[in-house]
């Protein structure tokens, strides 16, 4: 059975590379994202078209044209776009042949440098477009790769277990980055490079402007772009936050908020927020900051599509994300598409995989409950029967895909006997068998009666967590709240974790 489970994990990182399949999970706006910035802004719109502003020398203008586009890059003088079945687009400036793209197929993630376009194929193999003059085109060995970023001579890339490659000029140091693990997303740009961490925080490394070394402080990310003169990150609470010098034509983006993307230009600093408003701060020597003719572009759109903001595809799904139903959600035809399945079908059943715990007793997991506080870390069952949480949590009602999600254990010292101690604020996550992890926090403790069924199944709140009181004649209850920014896919190191956590189980953790 652990053999089972090791190839139900390694198909749903397949999946995960595979991000143009019909029912692949979560399409993460750092892998995919809809917005892109160099002399110029660009944006995805609801219909895959795309809205452009700024420099329009050297062809750029040409991406006006532009349809079933599901992610954008941009150079300095260049913009890429990734199409729905897996082609690239690209316009403007085309030193050394960046801008030929048309062979390309399979392509699942893109990026672009100074002089050069970088696209991740499917089988984890890159490929690189463009000036080589320090040698970062040179990637014809790199496998495993999920995503990649450019800057003027080197190239990044990230592989499916967090590490990251580099290749390409390191005068600077922009390509020291062999000791960087758990990293999810990677960008560069000039001789500096920057990732990101699952923990929330940065590795940088090359060129380091003054201020920008004040972004190692930063906690809590969950997005993050590098200019020519800042690092910018992204909270979980849609925050914007800057490093580096020459900020003071940027700095309206601290007062943003809902943000839940950046990119960075040269000088300028784009922001896709939840409602689909894009917004951008900087300098504006190309008008690459005036995007207010856009929300005039969906005066002539359908009714329906006028509904929504017509900025961005992807901001109609992050909408979703805390959606209960989504029978109800006016969302234009081509947006659903790109929504995994248990966003796009109401009541989707959460993925199960079996494994044998002992003596031939086979139980069926839809993931793994952690929280850190009080150093739990459980498989959770599909149904719940007292018999069955002799082993583990259960659920007892609802799912991670919506609120009401109820997991339910025994009071054992290694189940759930500390959850009444749990602080307001404490973290707690969920992992669903297809890798998904959702964030949580707690919010607060109830103590209910035995025949208070109804009040347990309470959804307002997205998670609740219960066992009983020490003299077992009450109900312990943790209610939580899902966080802003809270679903991701996890690295291959942790789902192997997880694995472990489901195949070493014991018979009885009393």
């Amino acid at each position: 059975m652990k053999r089972l489970l090791t190839i139900v994990l390694a198909v749903v990182v397949l999946l995960s590379n595979l991000a143009l399949a019909e029912e692949a999970p979560p399409v993460y706006l750092w892998v995919r994202k809809p917005i892109a910035a160099g002399y110029h802004t660009v944006a995805l719109t609801a219909d895959g078209a795309v809205n452009r502003a700024g420099y329009s020398r050297n062809g750029l203008s040409q991406s006006d044209e532009w349809q079933n586009v599901v992610a954008l890059a941009a150079g300095i003088e260049h913009t890429v776009g990734l199409l729905a079945d897996g082609t690239v687009v690209a316009a403007g400036y085309d030193r050394s042949g960046m801008c030929r793209v048309a062979d390309l197929t399979d392509v699942v993630a893109i990026a672009a440098g100074e002089n050069n376009t970088v696209c991740v194929l499917a089988d984890g193999t890159v490929k690189v477009l463009g000036d080589n003059a320090g040698g970062q085109n040179h990637t014809y060995a790199w496998t495993d790769v999920i995503a990649a970023a450019a800057g003027s001579a080197h190239t990044l890339g990230l592989r499916a277990d967090g590490t990251v490659l580099a290749v390409g000029d390191n005068a600077q140091g922009q390509c020291d980055v062999s000791g960087w693990t758990e990293v999810i997303a990677v960008a560069a740009h000039g001789d500096t490079s920057v990732a990101l961490k699952a923990d929330g925080t940065l590795y940088m490394t090359g060129m380091l402007r003054p201020g920008m070394a004040d972004a190692a402080a930063w906690t809590g990310l969950v997005d993050m772009a590098v200019g020519a003169q800042c690092i910018f990150g992204l909270t979980a609470e849609g925050h914007v936050l800057m490093a580096g010098e020459d900020t003071q034509e940027m700095e309206a983006a601290l007062a943003w908020t809902g943000v839940i993307c950046i990119a960075a230009g040269e000088n300028h600093i784009v922001g896709l927020l939840a409602d689909g408003t894009v917004c951008a701060a900087g300098r504006n020597h190309y008008g690459q900051c005036d995007l207010t003719a856009w929300a005039q572009q969906g005066s002539d759109a359908s009714a329906e599509e006028t509904e929504l903001p017509v900025f961005a595809v992807l901001s109609a799904m992050w909408q979703e994300l805390n959606t209960d139903d989504l029978a109800t959600a006016k969302l234009p035809e081509k947006a659903l598409q790109h929504l995994p399945v248990w966003q796009r079908v109401p009541g989707y059943e959460m993925p199960v995989a079996q494994s044998q715990v002992a003596k031939g007793v086979v139980l069926d997991f839809i993931g793994i409950i952690n929280i850190p506080a009080i150093d739990r870390k459980l498989p959770v069952q599909y149904g719940w029967s007292y018999d069955q949480m002799v082993y583990t949590p259960c659920r007892y009602a609802g799912s991670c895909y919506g609120k009401g999600f109820v997991i339910i254990a025994h009071r054992y010292t290694k189940h759930f006997s500390d959850i009444g101690l749990l602080p307001e604020g404490a973290s707690v996550t969920f992992t669903d068998m297809a890798g998904n992890v959702f964030r949580y926090e707690v919010t607060a403790i109830e103590i209910l009666n035995p025949d208070q069924n109804e009040e347990l199944l309470d959804d307002s709140y997205d998670l609740s967590l219960m066992t009983c009181t020490l003299s077992g004649s009450q109900r312990v209850v943790v209610r939580c709240m899902r966080k802003v920014n809270s679903i991701h896919m996890q690295l291959t190191e942790s789902m192997n974790d997880d694995e472990q956590c489901i195949t070493n189980l014991q018979f009885v953790q009393k």
